[in-house]
């Protein structure tokens, strides 16, 4: 192996890790892939990462698409019968082998790009937050987008629990959570309104193309198939019938002029979830830059779900201002598989004060309650699980996101 694939080969050992324990299939095939040169050398061909991620689900891909192999038996999302209890990696090895030229293929040429709706039951309490402070509709900017299917939150029903229904009471996609604990999250009481959606995504899928439709269903994880696949497809089938504007190309060149269009009887309010951690330290202090400049006439409302350096994925509302940042965030606040929860009455928040010209300044203040995070952390989210298992795996690789090599490097077979 050459230095590259050396890197690679670490990235699959440490993602075996973090595939537990929701895809142990995955997990033992990243542990044996990580000791096999002429795998790892196919995995370099990779565009995007997490690497493995993509890998899998190039031979995922395949599988579903009917191709007939001993493999199929392993996974539980191609085979009725119950998940074979053997080693898969030997028939996984002979699989990607067999299909090598197909598997180059699909990882160079696709991305990264879950999509997942069931983030909205921990989104949508920001969002009614959003709305009240500013008064307007939202005028809604995913930055990382995939299909869009999260700008359309709307559309959606959302079931909490104690009879506490909201939104779309006749949609197809339906999304149940169940609070726990005496503080109650800040539900709001109507829907709030999106004047406009925008997406940006450096390649975004298109929900009336059935290829990338498929490849929405092939990133998920086989144990999670039967679970999410469903959804899935009906959140497609609700995009497809006013799919929402993506702009393709980079998200941090296309962000300030988008900002700039929003009329002044709309609230700018820019999300993300499980994108940023594959953005370089510059690249995240570069987009909240973008944020503190266009909050100069007016507050810029950024709302994101991201799992960066924390022990769990942070929930985050912030608002900024006059080219001031105010973050309604607890390290306490955090999201785990069982959803969202930790804050006490009385939470640790983080000011920060950002300008355009200075570095960001950090200090802690006291606060004694937070209708948002100390009501809203308490929220127990069984729907959050699906997006915790694929984001540790981005989380685990954020630091070998480096390894997608920009050239095709030379086959080692020994």
């Amino acid at each position: 192996m050459n230095g590259m694939e050396r890197n690679l080969s670490e990235h699959f050992r440490r993602m075996s890790n973090h595939y537990l324990p929701h895809s142990p299939l995955y997990s033992r095939l990243a542990k044996n892939v990580a000791d096999d040169p002429e795998l790892i050398a196919i995995a370099a061909d990779a565009k995007s990462s997490p690497v493995s991620n993509l890998f899998f689900a190039a031979a995922h891909s395949l599988l579903l698409e009917g191709k007939p192999h001993s493999l199929a038996d392993f996974y539980p999302s191609v085979s009725n019968a119950p998940p074979d209890k053997g080693n898969p990696f030997p028939h996984f090895r002979d699989f990607c082998l067999e299909h090598e030229e197909r598997i180059q293929t699909l990882i160079s040429t696709r991305r990264v790009q879950t999509n997942e709706v069931k983030r909205y039951a921990c989104l949508l309490p920001a969002f009614g937050m959003a709305s009240r402070m500013s008064g307007k509709p939202l005028a809604l900017v995913e930055v990382g987008a995939s299909a869009g299917l999260n700008l359309l939150f709307d559309r959606y029903r959302y079931e909490y629990g104690d009879g506490n229904i909201l939104g779309n009471e006749d949609s197809p996609v339906e999304i149940h959570c169940e609070t726990r604990g005496e503080k109650v999250p800040p539900f709001p009481e109507n829907m709030p309104k999106a004047s406009s959606r925008i997406g940006l995504d450096l390649e975004p899928l298109d929900v009336r193309n059935p290829d990338d439709a498929r490849w929405l269903e092939e990133l998920i994880w086989p144990e999670e198939y039967a679970r999410r696949a469903p959804m899935l497809r009906r959140a497609i089938e609700v995009a497809r019938k006013n799919p929402p504007k993506i702009l393709r190309g980079d998200a941090l060149e296309s962000l300030p002029k988008v900002l700039s269009t929003i009329p002044e009887n709309a609230a700018p309010c820019v999300f993300h979830t499980f994108t940023v951690n594959q953005f370089s330290e510059e690249m995240r202090e570069r987009l909240t830059r973008i944020l503190v400049d266009s909050s100069r006439n007016r507050p810029v409302y950024r709302v994101s779900i991201e799992w960066i350096e924390s022990e769990s994925p942070l929930l985050r509302l912030a608002v900024f201002d006059g080219g001031n940042e105010e973050e309604k965030s607890s390290r306490r606040a955090t999201i785990t598989e069982g959803g969202l929860n930790g804050a006490s009455p009385a939470t640790d928040f983080l000011y920060s004060k950002r300008t355009s010209s200075k570095p960001s300044v950090s200090t802690k203040a006291r606060i004694a309650s937070s209708a948002f995070v100390s009501a809203c952390a308490r929220m127990s989210l069984s729907s959050a699980a699906a997006s915790i298992s694929d984001t540790a795996s981005r989380r685990a690789s954020s630091a070998t996101s480096s390894l997608t090599p920009k050239t095709k490097m030379p086959r080692s077979r020994s």
